[in-house]
């Protein structure tokens, strides 16, 4: 069992332990790949329907209200869409991602993503209060704290990998 796969059984075992208040459901679905998996929540709130969904790469949200509903994409950093019923706003950016700047959006787009941003601090303050223990795994699961420490990769310097990936180039 590779030290991926320990933590995912550390995550399985944990979210079972988790003591979601009534009408909130947390769950881990375990990755096809190792420490790929994510993380699940969905409830109510004031009679309104929402789901978080927490991966390596994003986050999703939905939030359901009789005929409408709002869905929100998101990294830890930037709402980049936001559907509202059968609309989509997009984030505008420079095709880099590293280089995600905002460029010329017009007002309807500004408005749903600041929206999403609002609500997805609404949402991640409610998971917070009501199950914060789902997002202290979250956090634990992708930066890899989680492991058990004869588990967790060794620090080496920079300069040790360079040394190693020279070494290797110069054989090629």
């Amino acid at each position: 069992m590779t030290s991926l796969d320990r933590l995912d059984e550390i995550v399985k075992k944990a979210i079972r332990e988790i003591k979601a208040p009534e009408g909130i459901k947390v769950k881990f679905h375990k990755p096809r790949a190792p420490g790929d998996g994510y993380f699940y929540a969905e409830g109510r709130i004031n009679d309104m329907k929402f789901s978080y969904q927490h991966g390596a790469e994003d986050i999703e949200i939905i939030l359901k209200d009789k005929d409408d509903i709002i869905y929100i994409e998101a990294d830890e950093g930037e709402v980049y869409t936001v559907f509202v019923n059968d609309r989509e706003y997009n984030r505008a950016c420079e095709c880099d991602p590293e280089k995600w700047k905002p460029l010329d959006e017009d007002a309807e787009t500004t408005q749903a993503i600041e929206f999403g941003i609002e609500k997805l601090k609404d949402v991640r303050e409610y998971l917070k209060e009501k199950v914060p223990e789902f997002l202290c795994l979250i956090d634990g699961y992708f930066s890899r704290s989680l492991l058990p420490l004869e588990d967790q990769p060794a620090i080496r310097s920079n300069e040790e990998i360079f040394e190693k990936f020279s070494a290797k180039l110069k054989k090629a």
